[in-house]
């Protein structure tokens, strides 16, 4: 990424950000901590337009005087007074939203405005805008940030909190329990810029498009300005070559060297004005030209700066009636670019606009956003633009792993798929053979495969430090014992990082940076290891070299996912955003001084591998993938299941190249050192990484054979002890208790089909020995034979705790040969089997009989399985400091449209506030994962959807419309925006095909659990293991089927007769207008969607819990993580007093 780019998106970062992040997290960090705000319930809140008053300084052009005691002005007064702030210089609060702010605050006739932004104009921006998530104050630093944000927080340490930014200071202001954000911004030196780039206009806001456009569309004119003689490609490359000693001419043939080829000239705009810049290419991925892009300063000053901004248009748009108003505006730049400019002109100006917005825009918006302010300056520019379709990627490039033969080698349609990509991102269609130099094509890496363990880590959404292993969910601080109490790497790591000061405060900056963030990556936790004598660390099977490691060890990060906070669910980010984020953090690490505890690596950097990879294809297969035609030919005839010579020749074609490729990859990782590891090291292997221009990246991996020759070294009795639990599992569940199967696939189906059944008639502890005495039948084959058990199982424990003795005893003999962590390893594993072998012998050796011992023995063979799918918790009621917390009602569903029938049940919802003590019904409208593409069904956006509702209810205290949507109807999801909103669910509005999914599903909640990860848990439990909220049956009236068909065959008017609920206003009227325009759009325009719920089944009847029925399985398994933190127990979490129940229940 170029610093242009950089640049760009740290800009485009600033004018999207609503603010707020540094705020919500100073509450947690300083303001909580003070005494004086003990047991307030403090939280972030926008500051409105009543707050403005309280807020901004008194008057506006003269510097804040003593007499002036609102909360900025105090502050401003006093850092003047004490010379950290330059007090001959008044802010102008011309920076962001906070111009707005201040035009409310003091008047448009002392606001700078221009001619566009007329009265008509300024008030409708005010209508769009009642809120701000900070407020951008530009003032002089004259000394220092850190010693300005000290004095701040020496002032009131209870009411101001400070963190710093760039060239900034977020401050936090506590406003009774409210707490708002306010920053200060040193504009010491570019006040000018700064009041340009992150400016906000009027107009733009008044039409709904988002400021940030007007930067990429004036960037984007910049770069299709007209060359003059002397800045022209060839004056560049003349005046380089004739002056090999000038800085520019050093760094070009340094790029050069590095195999960039300079290709073009052309002006950018960047942070510091309008300068020349020098365009270089070469292959690289994820573009469709296939080429990398990086670019040179000609110039080390710029042409123009934002000083005067008449000149600057002028130049730019190349015009003497352009004018700086013009390009304060995108909307008003683009009308100006449609009628100014040839139509040549603006065809290019239109292709940079939109390479650049999908690049540095599209994924910090939301889709509504980015869609409307397209389509706004596409048609001002005489341009049509419509949303690109989703391309549907393939799943083998998703799948992880695999390899060209042997074990998880591709599948033949795989690896049709993977060469084509091959051959297609290295240019080398219709060729038989050919070359890869890694270091020359960038679409093609090979990187070493590390040997340690996988982790992520990061900050939430609420600014929460987090990591995760493989299969243990988010872990915090709160709940890290339980989580990794059983991996002391993991534990001490966790540790660690999280009270390292350093590393937590370059986590937040990222946070401030880019929000919510998790880092995928590699630990290598040397502080829980000892090395061996030749200065190496055996993590698990390579040697790497500790001098690589900090003293407490490193991260190799591959990638950066970010929070969509709308879709409450991580995503992938570009690959250009994921390396600025990676290399981020290693800058960090540098610069704040942790890298010599924590060393950081980034994948795509530091794990590079050099080389030159040769493909050998034959006649046959160059001929297939030579071009996409002849491409689906091939897999056509790879689908058929006719035995054609034509599939024969192409299956061994595959299979020789497949067999040959991965023979070079395995010779590459032999001959391979670790980038981590001394002199002589063997690694566990490579990876292939074949990039395609859509994001997509196939991985091929090859294995190293001296990794493979000492992994069993070092884990042969590791191996041997999981075999040997393994076996004790299977024979006690096959043998002693008779189950049908040992596959634990099968024996979970059998658990859950038992608990769909399960109708408990004890409560509390007693309740998990009556489901086991349930399950009996579920699990078994035949009768069991009680009365012989016991004798059966006590043999059987003998023979597997004398087999368990005998490995521990061949274990110590050899473990000399072994370095001291791979002893500690094999040890730890031994102890796990031995607690397990320690639980099953108090089992068998309990003083129960017959069919109590069968249940006991049940338990603790089989008792995780069902602890992880049933739950058995009893809680211990609601809790008192909980009270003040608003109690609600919940309805979810689709609402597509919201109609009589959807009314009915708030109407019965609002009738029951009383008797369960609640304040409101809460509305949570949702889209059905199965229908939610097929527009017939969800002809809505939510938009329209909260539109519509929020206007029936608006003026209704006892009604709260949510104005957030979560991602999907499953139960974790609903209750994550519940508990942001901090409320307390007291009942639940379901019909009555509902109530018993809703039964089972709401038992199987663990507040404990959700207690974890969380600071209260919106649904409680009482003693008898029961929820504490009410199932309130509601009738059916209508459905979304019969509303919708309404639309399509009646007028608007019977329409809106028969659907609307009766009290509906007018407003409420213009947005059925507006949903039944969109109905019937839908129904005449959309092509109904082949895979969609089938009308009538639970995920189509429009209940948001329709999402976890049997006819939703997909959405059950995107969320198994979730449901693995809230609703089950992991396995190190069975009951250790269970026997003790067992044993009175029996008695």
């Amino acid at each position: 990424m170029t610093s242009l780019q950089e640049t760009l998106i740290s800009l485009v970062s600033e004018i999207l950000s609503e603010g707020g992040n540094a705020a919500d997290s100073l509450i947690k960090t300083k303001l909580g901590d003070h005494p004086s705000n003990h047991g307030r319930d403090m939280a972030y809140s926008k500051i409105s337009d009543t707050d403005l008053s309280t807020v901004l300084p008194e008057q506006f052009g003269t510097f804040p005087d003593a007499e002036d005691q609102s909360y900025i002005g105090k502050l401003l007064h006093h850092l003047g007074k004490k010379g950290l702030i330059d007090d001959s210089s008044s802010p102008t609060y011309q920076v962001g939203s906070t111009r707005l702010a201040a035009l409310k605050r003091y008047g448009s006739d002392v606001i700078t405005t221009d001619s566009f932004e007329t009265d008509d104009v300024i008030n409708m921006a005010s209508e769009k805008k009642t809120d701000y998530g900070d407020l951008d104050i530009d003032v002089i630093f004259k000394a220092p940030a850190k010693e300005i944000a000290a004095e701040i927080e020496a002032f009131d340490p209870s009411v101001y909190a400070t963190k710093l930014g760039k060239d900034e200071i977020h401050i936090a202001v506590r406003v009774g329990d409210r707490v708002f954000q306010i920053d200060f911004l040193d504009v010491s030196n570019n006040r000018a810029t700064k009041q340009f780039l992150q400016k906000s206009s009027f107009v733009d806001l008044a039409s709904q498009v988002k400021g940030a456009f007007s930067i990429i569309l004036l960037r984007a004119v910049a770069s299709a300005m007209q060359l003059k003689e002397g800045d022209a490609f060839e004056a560049i490359l003349t005046s380089a070559e004739n002056n090999p000693d000038s800085e520019f001419s050093k760094m070009l043939q340094k790029q050069v060297k590095l195999g960039w080829k300079p290709v073009g000239a052309r002006f950018s705009l960047g942070e510091k004005g309008l300068k020349l810049v020098l365009d270089l290419r070469k292959p690289k991925r994820n573009d469709p030209t296939k080429m990398s892009r990086k670019s040179l300063n000609v110039e080390s000053e710029s042409r123009i700066g934002f000083e005067n901004l008449d000149a600057l248009a002028k130049a730019i748009l190349d015009s003497d009636e352009a004018s700086g108003s013009v390009i304060y505006h995108a909307t008003k730049l683009a009308e100006f670019i449609g009628k100014r400019k040839s139509s040549s002109d603006i065809d290019l100006i239109w292709s940079n606009f939109i390479d650049s917005a999908e690049r540095n825009l599209k994924g910090g918006i939301s889709e509504e956003e980015y869609n409307l302010g397209m389509s706004t300056i596409g048609k001002l520019m005489k341009r049509d633009w419509s949303p690109q379709k989703e391309v549907q990627k393939l799943n083998e490039a998703r799948s992880g792993i695999g390899r060209f033969a042997g074990a998880n080698k591709f599948n033949k349609k795989s690896a049709l798929h993977v060469l084509r990509t091959l051959v297609d991102e290295t240019n080398n269609e219709g060729k038989t053979s050919f070359d890869i130099d890694f270091s020359e094509n960038s679409a093609i890496d090979l990187v070493e495969k590390m040997d340690s363990m996988f982790c992520h880590f990061g900050l939430d959404k609420r600014g929460t430090f987090f990591m995760e292993s493989s299969n243990s969910g988010p872990v915090y601080a709160k709940n890290v014992e339980k989580r990794f109490g059983f991996n002391t790497d993991l534990l001490e790591s966790f540790k660690d990082l999280q009270g390292n000061e350093s590393f937590q405060q370059s986590l937040r900056d990222i946070f401030e940076r880019a929000g919510a963030f998790r880092y995928d990556a590699e630990l290598f936790p040397a502080l829980t290891h000892k090395g061996t004598k030749k200065g190496n660390i055996i993590f698990v099977g390579t040697p790497y070299a500790k001098d690589k490691m900090g003293s407490k060890g490193a991260l190799v990060l591959f990638s950066c996912k970010l929070w969509n906070v709308d879709r409450q669910s991580w995503y992938a980010v570009s690959p250009e955003k994921s390396d600025e984020l990676t290399k981020l953090l290693k800058y960090e690490s540098a610069q704040a001084g942790w890298n010599n505890e924590w060393k950081i690596y980034t994948n795509n950097e530091d794990m590079q591998m050099e080389g030159v990879f040769h493909v050998e294809l034959g006649r046959v297969l160059a001929n297939y993938l030579k071009d996409n035609a002849s491409f689906e030919k091939g897999l056509s005839i790879l689908s058929s299941r006719k035995k054609t010579p034509e599939k024969q020749e192409l299956v061994a074609e595959l299979d020789r190249v497949g067999q040959e490729l991965q023979t070079a990859l395995n010779s590459f990782a032999d001959q391979a050192t670790s980038n981590l590891g001394g002199i002589g090291s063997y690694i566990e292997g490579v990876v292939l990484k074949i990039k395609k221009a859509n994001g997509d990246v196939y991985e091929v991996k090859g294995t190293s054979q001296a990794f493979d020759e000492r992994k069993k070294v070092f884990w042969e009795d590791r191996v041997n002890v999981l075999n040997l639990e393994k076996s004790i599992e299977n024979y006690f569940a096959k043998e002693i208790l008779n189950t049908k199967t040992v596959q634990p696939a099968a024996l979970n189906r059998a658990i859950r089909a038992a608990a769909e059944e399960f109708q408990p008639t004890t409560s509390g502890s007693k309740r998990k020995v009556e489901f086991l005495e349930f399950l009996i039948p579920f699990i078994t084959e035949g009768n069991v034979d009680f009365d012989t058990i016991k004798q059966r199982s006590k043999e059987a424990l003998k023979t597997f705790t004398d087999e368990y003795n005998s490995s521990l005893s061949n274990f110590k003999n050899k473990k000399n040969n072994l370095d001291p962590d791979s002893i500690r390893k094999t040890e730890e594993f031994y102890g796990q089997i031995s607690k397990k072998l320690s639980k099953l012998k108090d089992a068998v050796n309990s003083n129960l009989d017959g069919k109590a011992y069968y249940v006991n023995l049940l338990n603790a063979v089989l008792g995780f399985r069902v602890d992880r799918i049933v739950n058995f918790e009893v809680g211990a009621g609601r809790d008192p400091k909980d009270d003040f917390r608003k109690k609600i009602i919940i309805w979810n569903g689709r609402a597509q449209p919201w109609h009589v029938g959807h009314d009915a049940m708030i109407q019965q919802g609002k009738k029951m506030l009383g008797d369960l003590g609640a304040d409101a019904v809460y509305i949570m409208l949702v889209k059905g994962s199965g229908t939610s593409k097929d527009k017939s069904k969800n002809p809505l956006s939510e938009k329209d959807q909260y539109d519509l509702v929020n206007s029936i209810y608006s003026g209704d205290d006892r009604v709260i419309v949510a104005d957030k949507f979560p991602k999907s109807g499953f139960i974790v999801d609903l209750l994550e925006d519940i508990h942001d909103q901090g409320h307390k669910v007291v009942g639940w509005l379901a019909g009555a095909d509902r109530i018993g999914e809703y039964k089972k599903i709401l038992r199987a909640f663990s507040p404990s659990l959700y207690l974890e990860d969380h600071d209260y848990s919106p649904i409680d439990k009482d003693e008898n293991g029961d929820v504490l909220l009410k199932l309130i049956e509601t009738p059916r009236i209508m459905s979304g089927t019969e509303a919708r068909e309404l639309a399509l065959t009646k007028d608007f008017e019977e329409f809106y007769q028969r659907v609307a609920p009766k009290e509906s206003s007018a407003n409420s009227k213009a947005e059925y207008k507006n949903a039944y325009d969109k109905i019937r759009e839908a129904n005449q325009i959309e092509e109904i969607s082949t895979t969609a719920s089938v009308e009538g089944s639970p995920a189509a009847r429009g209940g948001a819990f329709g999402n976890m029925s049997k006819d939703n399985e997909e959405e059950k398994k995107k969320s198994t993580l979730n449901v693995s933190r809230a609703l089950i127990y992991r396995e190190e979490m069975i009951n250790e007093v269970m026997d003790y129940l067992l044993l009175k229940a029996g008695s």
